[in-house]
């Protein structure tokens, strides 16, 4: 098979375009894959040639465990489409600028299984390219045009590529006839429960701490750290900015002799990581609360030094 390519949204994992991959290539969302455990070996074992990263930026958000910057490394060769030079793209032989999503063309496919299209606001404003102008020219297709490839696929799928039917699907919004059809199934209420008994745990205690990771209200899972605008916006709930911090509840607090502000050491799977204590009216008592996207190496002169890395 052809390079494993990396990205880091489901979308683009399950997406229409994986058909116009030529040489059987792996496509790996980085997120949740139990398949990124096994080539981060592969990449550390020396046994992948090439390896292509589509917008994703592994080197900062896969598990720790994996140690990814160290793996990537033994890759003789990684590209990689990307919008930052971020940690991810410090370690490529060849990076590529993407176009922002509101530059490019491109589809997808809703939850029911429609096929709706997605049209660029503005033209590449540097150059930039587009997932699939990136995808094409990897795989070598002969037309490496999105526009051209986006109603290639309409055609494809809806069996009719004239110019009528092509300005009424950007017109509605939707190509009509390609609802997926519905599958009759049922639910094993006995196996769920079956399953859901074996993975029960105790509950946690002030000498058992649950640690809770959650993506940012603000700068996601940390692409959008570098802008500056939202580190200034106030979070929601805890009303912190420019920082991430330990959430505790008041009784949590309380128990371990600790008050807003106070620095603390976490530590879990063998890895730490230290922040400052903050506590939240209506915090589940016993879980340690902490939001992911900060504590950037490589990003920009906004995120670089902004809180603390809890991946």
């Amino acid at each position: 098979g052809g390079a494993p390519i990396l990205c880091d949204a489901e979308m683009v994992a399950h997406g229409v375009t994986r058909a116009r991959l030529p040489a059987g290539n792996e496509v790996i969302c980085t997120l949740r894959d139990p398949r990124t455990p096994e080539l981060a070996k592969s990449l550390g074992d020396g046994g992948v040639e090439t390896l292509v990263i589509l917008g994703a930026n592994p080197a900062y958000d896969a598990p720790a465990d994996l140690n990814w910057a160290a793996a990537q490394a033994k890759a003789k060769t990684v590209v990689r489409l990307g919008y930052y030079e971020d940690e991810s793209a410090s370690g490529c032989h060849w990076h590529f600028p993407q176009a922002h999503f509101l530059e490019s063309w491109g589809d997808a496919v809703t939850s029911n299984g429609t096929l709706v299209p997605i049209q660029p606001l503005i033209a590449p404003l540097f150059g930039g390219l587009a997932d699939l102008e990136f995808l094409a020219r990897i795989g070598g297709l002969a037309e490496a045009g999105a526009h051209k490839i986006v109603r290639e696929t309409f055609a494809a799928l809806t069996g009719d590529g004239s110019d009528a039917a092509w300005n009424m699907f950007l017109h509605d919004g939707f190509a009509k006839g390609t609802t997926a059809s519905p599958v009759a199934g049922s639910l094993n209420t006995a196996a769920v429960a079956e399953a859901l008994s074996g993975a029960a745990r105790p509950a946690p205690s002030k000498d058992s701490l649950e640690v809770v990771l959650t993506r940012d209200i603000k700068v996601d899972d940390g692409r959008y750290s570098n802008n500056g605008w939202l580190q200034e916006f106030p979070d929601p709930i805890t009303k912190i900015v420019w920082d991430n911090v330990v959430l505790v509840s008041r009784k949590t607090a309380r128990e371990l002799g600790v008050q807003n502000n106070d620095v603390v050491e976490v530590k879990a799977g063998g890895r730490s990581v230290k922040g400052a204590i903050w506590t939240q009216p209506g915090m589940a008592d016993y879980s340690l609360g902490i939001s992911l996207g900060y504590g950037r190496k490589v990003k920009g002169r906004v995120a670089v030094g902004v809180g603390f890395d809890a991946y």
